[in-house]
């Protein structure tokens, strides 16, 4: 449940002239039942703020309420170039690969794309991916460093950088991966 009611919090920060910063924790309702309003939610804090953390259970819906308002901008707003507009990192190719099929479901009537670069799977087919300027991009830590360091990736154009599951790529030892992914996005 959340700890106090969000627009309330973000109309006293609007008002006081800050940019808001919120921690949402422990969203307890399952997904089907607050859905749309925890992504709802989600669009007035990107309203307000660039940086928040969103701590969840377990099939909380927490996957769509990041990329549910991600995907509102991007339809709303005009690019700001060609580039990659989205960058969600994750611990393993297997949460990868689920967050890669949740956003196919909710993206799947519009015009945004997503590629995914995580290994195990052919690094040329990724080049090639790359190529085509996926809006979003879906990685794990590691291949997306490899393709960091021999430039086949920028993101200049980037506008959200998700760390979905930052803890733990911090307890698998990702500290020094994740802190060259954010310095390469402006």
């Amino acid at each position: 449940m959340i700890e106090e009611d969000t627009s309330n919090i973000l109309t006293k920060l609007a008002a006081s002239g800050r940019r808001a910063s919120l921690v949402l924790n422990k969203i307890d309702l399952a997904p089907q039942e607050r859905l749309l309003e925890r992504a709802d939610e989600m669009s007035k804090i990107y309203e307000f703020e660039r940086i928040f953390m969103v701590s969840a259970k377990t099939g909380s819906g927490k996957t769509a309420a990041f990329l549910l308002p991600m995907l509102d901008h991007m339809l709303r707003m005009e690019a700001p170039g060609d580039g990659t507009r989205g960058l969600i990192l994750l611990p393993t190719r297997e949460l990868a690969l689920q967050t890669v099929k949740t956003f196919e479901k909710l993206a799947k009537f519009t015009h945004i794309k997503c590629g995914i670069v995580i290994g195990g799977e052919a690094y040329r087919h990724q080049i090639a991916l790359l190529r085509k300027n996926p809006e979003v991009i879906i990685a794990t830590p590691g291949r997306l460093v490899e393709h960091l360091d021999k430039g086949s990736i920028d993101f200049n154009d980037l506008e959200f950088l998700v760390l979905d599951e930052a803890d733990r790529m911090l307890d698998m030892g990702f500290a020094e991966d994740m802190n060259a992914i954010a310095a390469s996005c402006r």
